[in-house]
C-alpha cells in the first residue's frame, strides 16, 4: 500500500509539473522535447526476471550438462561415436592385411613351382659345319663329358687319398699317447722342481747336521718298529707278579727301552730327518 501510494503521489506531481511548463512555455513550439529528468519513470517490478533467473539455477544444479557430447544431445544432435570408427577402421585395415598376405603367399607358391619344374630341352639338329665336314657341336659335347668325366675320377682319386691317409694315421703307435717332446718337457720339470726344493729344503738345515735320505729313514723305521715288537713281547713273557729286586729292574729297563723306541719312532716317521754329519 504504501509502493503504491507513493507512485500515486509521484505521477501526480509530474503532472502538475507538466501543466505548469506547459502554461510557461505555450509560445514555444509544441514539438519541443520534454527534458529527460522531467519525464515519468515507470515502477520496477522485478517478479518475473528474477523468478526465470532462479529457475535456470536450479536446473543448472539438478540436471547439469555433462560435456559436449550431452550439450549434443540436448540439442537434437547425434554425437559422433568415434570408438565405433577406430574399430571399423581397424578391422578394414586387418581385412587389406590378409589379403595382401595371401597374395604374396600365391606369388610365392608360383615361384617354387616355376623353378622346381623340369625344363624340356628341345633337340637340336647337328649341323654339319662348312670346314671339311666336321661337327664341332658333336666334338664339343664329347669334350664336355670327357672332362666331366676326367674331374669326377680326380675327385674320387683325391677323396680315397684322404681316407687312406686318415687310416694311416689313425693306425700309428703314438695315436692317442702323449707325444715324447711333451713327455721330455714334462721330467725336465718335474727335474727343475725336485732341484729347486732341494736347494730350499739345503738352505733350512743348520751348520753341522743334514736331511737323512727317505731309504736311510724307511730302514731306520723298520728297525725301530722291530725293536719296538722285540720289547713288548718281552714284557709280556713277564710273571704276571713280580716281587724279586732283580724282576722289577728289568721290567723297569724294558719299559724304558720302549718309550725311548716310541719317541725314536715318531722322529724317523717324519719326512725330514736331520742328523748330524
Amino acid at each position: 500500500m504504501i509502493a503504491s501510494r507513493a507512485d500515486a503521489d509521484y505521477s501526480a506531481e509530474s503532472i502538475y509539473d507538466l501543466l505548469e511548463q506547459g502554461n510557461r512555455h505555450s509560445s514555444r513550439e509544441k514539438t519541443q522535447p520534454i527534458p529527460v529528468a522531467s519525464r515519468p519513470v515507470k515502477p520496477f517490478t522485478p517478479g518475473r526476471l528474477s523468478s526465470h533467473q532462479n529457475s535456470s539455477q536450479l536446473q543448472s544444479i539438478f540436471n547439469p550438462i555433462l560435456g559436449y557430447r550431452d550439450s549434443q544431445r540436448r540439442q537434437g544432435l547425434t554425437p559422433t561415436d568415434h570408438a565405433k570408427m577406430n574399430r571399423q577402421a581397424i578391422k578394414q585395415m586387418s581385412l587389406r592385411n590378409k589379403e595382401v598376405k595371401q597374395n604374396n603367399q600365391q606369388q610365392e607358391a608360383h615361384k617354387i613351382r616355376a623353378i622346381s619344374r623340369p625344363t624340356v630341352k628341345t633337340p637340336v639338329a647337328s649341323r654339319p659345319s662348312t670346314s671339311a665336314g666336321r661337327d664341332f657341336v658333336t666334338e664339343n659335347i664329347i669334350d664336355g663329358t670327357e672332362k666331366q668325366a676326367a674331374s669326377a675320377a680326380a675327385r674320387r682319386k683325391r677323396e680315397e687319398a684322404e681316407r687312406q691317409q686318415k687310416e694311416r694315421w689313425l693306425k700309428k703307435e703314438e695315436y692317442g699317447k702323449v707325444p715324447r717332446y711333451l713327455q721330455n718337457i714334462k721330467v725336465g720339470l718335474a727335474q727343475q722342481h725336485a732341484e729347486k726344493q732341494a736347494a730350499k729344503e739345503a738352505a733350512m738345515v743348520p751348520p753341522g747336521m743334514r736331511i737323512m735320505p727317505e731309504e736311510e729313514r724307511l730302514e731306520m723305521l723298520g728297525i725301530l718298529i722291530e725293536s719296538m715288537q722285540d720289547v713288548e713281547a718281552k714284557l709280556q713273557a713277564l710273571p704276571f707278579l713280580i716281587e724279586t729286586p732283580s724282576q722289577k729292574a728289568h721290567k723297569t729297563s724294558l719299559e724304558r727301552r720302549l718309550q725311548e723306541i716310541e719317541e725314536a719312532n715318531k722322529v724317523f716317521s717324519r719326512t725330514k730327518v736331520l742328523v748330524e754329519l
